[in-house]
């Protein structure tokens, strides 16, 4: 079996190959995950089906809906049919929370994830090139996730928990390497355990694509227990909760030793002032 290192050990390796200063143009063809961590993720997320979901009352659709999504994670879009399907699961959404469409933020928020999906990436061979753009949900809870098509929904709520543009980025680098993996493929119903790993994989990948989009991976790690502090703070225990979601204990030391071997170093992007202005709107709303 051959053993690949690790997608941010690879984007390293890359640039030390470029020099630090020079972003990569083009990838050689890379196996990295596409055998090992497809076998290892057959059996995905549990997958709800719309039309059941929509004939119940909306106050029990909605919330199992996002029970639904908080399970999942994010859907897959390897498939034609998947933007018609992430598109139903955004009307869903904004039906209930309401949806931010200021042309200036929404323009900010695609041109961050244009950056990260169109960054050169053996992760991009596989998907279909239906671009990324987002949807910012107005809701003060602290939501990220694929919907499947290259539709990516962000809470306003999320995105004023975080400090800087680089660990938006990382939120938006792991809803990607969902889209990349696949990972609404199936029906079976995920274990702990396997929704624990299944996070970990798109954290590793998402590292690997904020560091070949210029982004420095160590903001992963503040990114994330902010959005963790934002889960346990939110005052509707009707939303999703951390409990939902794996240890943040262990997604944060597998981010560290994951950042830690592959002897990453500066420079990378951080923060913008576009970033701080988006956060600033989104506050006085």
């Amino acid at each position: 079996m051959l053993v690949y290192p690790s997608p941010l050990k690879w984007s390293v390796r890359i640039f030390e190959l470029k020099g630090h200063f020079q972003r990569i143009s083009v990838l050689t063809q890379y196996s990295l995950l596409h055998s090992e961590v497809h076998a290892q993720h057959r059996s995905s997320a549990l997958c709800f089906s719309l039309s059941i979901i929509r004939s119940l009352p909306k106050k029990v659709s909605i919330p199992l809906f996002i029970l639904a999504l908080s399970l999942i994670g994010c859907a897959r879009a390897p498939l034609p049919s998947s933007l018609n399907t992430g598109t139903a699961r955004i009307a869903l959404l904004t039906e209930h929370y309401g949806e931010i469409k200021d042309p200036a933020e929404i323009a900010y928020m695609n041109s961050v994830v244009r950056r990260l999906s169109s960054a050169p990436s053996h992760y991009r061979r596989s998907y279909p090139d239906t671009g990324f753009s987002v949807v910012i949900l107005k809701t003060d809870s602290p939501l990220a996730f694929s919907a499947g098509g290259g539709l990516i929904a962000v809470s306003s709520g999320l995105i004023k928990s975080l400090a800087t543009e680089g660990e938006l980025a990382f939120v938006l680098s792991h809803e990607i390497a969902h889209e990349y993996l696949g990972h609404c493929s199936d029906t079976d119903r995920l274990t702990d355990e396997e929704v624990s790993q299944r996070e970990e994989v798109a954290d590793k990948m998402g590292l690997g694509i904020m560091a070949i989009a210029g982004y420095d991976p160590r903001s992963s790690v503040p990114g994330l227990m902010r959005s963790y502090r934002a889960l346990r703070q939110q005052r509707d225990p009707r939303e999703v909760s951390e409990t939902s979601y794996p240890s943040l204990t262990r997604r944060v030391s597998a981010l560290e030793q994951e950042i830690f071997n592959s002897r990453w170093q500066p420079p990378g992007t951080i923060d913008k002032r576009d970033f701080q202005k988006l956060k600033l709107a989104l506050k006085s709303r």
